[in-house]
Order: C-alpha cells, then structure tokens, then sequence
C-alpha cells in the first residue's frame, strides 16, 4: 500500500509498495529492487519561487551541460536531469509551486535505468501543494477521506529547456 507523506506546504502519494522513512521536511522511498526516491522541500520566506531559485539550486548541473527536460508534476513545474554516476542512474527533478520549492532524486543501479520509472511517475504527479504545517507521514485512510489522492498532472514536459545559465 503507498504510504502518503505531508511536508511543510507540500505532499504526496509514495510508489505503490515502497517502503517510506521521513524526516522533517523530507521523505525517502525505497523499493525491493534498489531503487530509492527523496524528495526534500524548502518554503522561501518571502514571495514565491521562481526560475531563477531553480536555477541557482541546479547549477552544477546546468553548468555542466546536463540534458534538461521541463516537467509538470501534480501542483509542481520545473525540470528534471537525468544522467549516469559510476554505476548509478539519478534523475532529479527541481520543482516550484508558489512559496515552495522540491528536490528530488531517483537513484538506482545503472542496469535497472528505466525500470521503475513509471512507477515513480505515478508518485510525482500526485504532488500537491498543501496548507502550513509540519508535515510527517499521513494514514492513508485519513488521507482519502480528507481528499488526499493523486491526480492530473503529467510527468511529461516539452523538449529540452534552454536555461538562462
């Protein structure tokens, strides 16, 4: 059963069977198969976060030429790279929504690159924006009567960006 997780002004729907371990303000999802799913979000303290914020977050990564596709999941937009490390395969997504902003990062072994991906798709358009709080772990019971499931969105985005960096 996927396990919801409320963060401070964010939420979401876990990958279906993944286990779930949290910490304020992040969450990590893994599977039995080695994939591993963190998403940590920041709320700015004034004003909404925009390109530039995102920007300045992935600037290792644009700097380096990265393949950047822009994304729209759940409440969330932004973009995502993708790219090898050793005999790892990461994505990691920088997303924004009014105050918000998320990093996330899929890792898992170069050879299963690919196998879970629709799996965590389905997890990140069910980011929604949510009211001021703490956040934590959600009992899915809860979650469903107070409206809490994923829908719309989509993981997919244009062609690459151009990034002003």
């Amino acid at each position: 059963m996927a396990q919801r997780f409320e963060g401070d002004g964010w939420g979401m729907q876990g990958p279906e069977g993944w286990d779930m371990a949290s910490e304020e303000g992040a969450v990590m999802y893994t599977s039995e198969d080695g994939g591993c799913l963190q998403m940590q979000g920041h709320r700015k303290k004034d004003g909404e976060v925009n390109d530039d914020d995102l920007d300045e977050v992935a600037a290792d990564h644009l700097e380096a030429g990265a393949p950047v596709r822009d994304v729209r999941l759940g409440d969330f937009v932004g973009f995502e790279v993708d790219y090898d490390a050793g005999e790892l395969s990461c994505r990691e997504w920088f997303l924004r929504s009014g105050g918000v902003l998320l990093f996330g990062t899929l890792v898992r072994p170069v050879e299963r690159r690919g196998a879970e991906d629709e799996t965590v798709e389905q997890a990140l358009i069910s980011l929604r924006v949510a009211a001021e709080g703490k956040g934590g772990a959600v009992d899915e019971g809860k979650a469903a009567a107070s409206g809490g499931g994923s829908s719309g969105g989509s993981p997919q985005g244009g062609g690459p960006r151009a990034r002003r960096r």
